[in-house]
């Protein structure tokens, strides 16, 4: 983002801790400002219903379940602010997200389908969107959120990179490779 002229803030987290191994149990953490016990996101999804004599089974599809708490973005938009999510933590249901552009992008979205007509990616591109290689979504979504920061310009933008998340799950945050 830098590099095609956006400033970003020098002050960063030094210490802080991880409400879970797993991607989206933080994301939701940092959303909402509660732990998992809270707001129930425990893995990179939810628990599905329990059932008896069964093993308890994640549900990765959150989309359909409301968060319990309100999150930044609900509580941005509550003020008049627009928020946008690229590659972040799917917005569940009665989020208030003007912009998404998710982790698992659908030909059916309303922002992918502006990306694909702004040039940021191919048609083709969008359909097979989850099987790209992980540096490629990064990329694409690194063009997405340079687009919505120069035509939607909004007050708080959720960035996710795969590429780094994935490097940091196999060699360790803090490593050379991450």
């Amino acid at each position: 983002l830098s590099g095609a002229g956006f400033r970003l803030p020098t002050n960063v987290f030094v210490h802080g801790f991880l409400a879970s191994g797993d991607t989206w149990a933080n994301h939701a953490t940092l959303m909402t400002g509660v732990t998992p016990a809270r707001h129930g996101v425990l893995h990179n999804g939810v628990l599905g219903p329990r059932e008896p004599g069964r093993p308890l089974r994640v549900i990765q599809n959150i989309r359909d379940r409301p968060m319990p708490v309100p999150t930044l973005s609900d509580l941005a938009h509550a003020r008049g602010l627009r928020t946008a999510h690229v590659g972040w933590l799917p917005p569940r249901a009665g989020s208030a997200v003007h912009e998404v552009f998710p982790d698992q992008a659908s030909p059916e979205g309303p922002t992918e389908t502006r990306a694909v007509r702004a040039g940021l990616l191919s048609a083709d591109e969008l359909a097979r969107f989850t099987s790209l290689p992980v540096i490629h979504r990064d990329l694409v979504w690194t063009r997405v959120a340079i687009h919505l920061l120069r035509e939607q310009r909004p007050n708080l933008l959720l960035f996710h990179l795969l590429g780094s998340d994935w490097l940091q799950h196999q060699h360790g945050p803090g490593s050379l490779s991450a």
